[in-house]
């Protein structure tokens, strides 16, 4: 590989003198195929020979199909066991009447004084 020391000149002279190159190499090939393809074409041996008849098929027993069964019933769908009834929830306990409630407080108090 050429130094980086090398002018810039330098550098696209030499890369322009091996583009003439390929340049040279592949004008020569494209002759060089086109010769190639007039000698193909104008050979007997491109033309296309007569295609072959198709050879005899020996006949032979058709096999015997079979008759169409339906297909096995599905089986049953197992039991599915109904949703579980919603039972309403218990009545709420009757509220005491407001009396009670008055009373209730003096049986505490005795009850913790020890009185009952």
């Amino acid at each position: 590989m050429a130094a980086m020391t090398e002018s810039p000149h330098a550098v696209i002279s030499r890369l322009a003198a091996e583009f003439d190159a390929l340049s040279r190499q592949i004008a020569r090939v494209s002759g060089e195929l086109g010769q190639l393809d007039r000698l193909i074409s104008d050979s007997p041996a491109a033309r296309q020979p007569a295609p072959t008849p198709p050879q005899p098929v020996a006949p032979y027993w058709q096999s015997y199909w079979q008759h169409w069964q339906p297909a096995a019933p599905a089986p049953p769908r197992p039991f599915a066991p109904s949703p579980p009834q919603h039972t309403p929830a218990p009545a709420p306990a009757p509220m005491r009447p407001a009396s009670d409630r008055e009373s209730g407080w003096i049986g505490k108090l005795l009850a913790v004084a020890g009185w009952r």
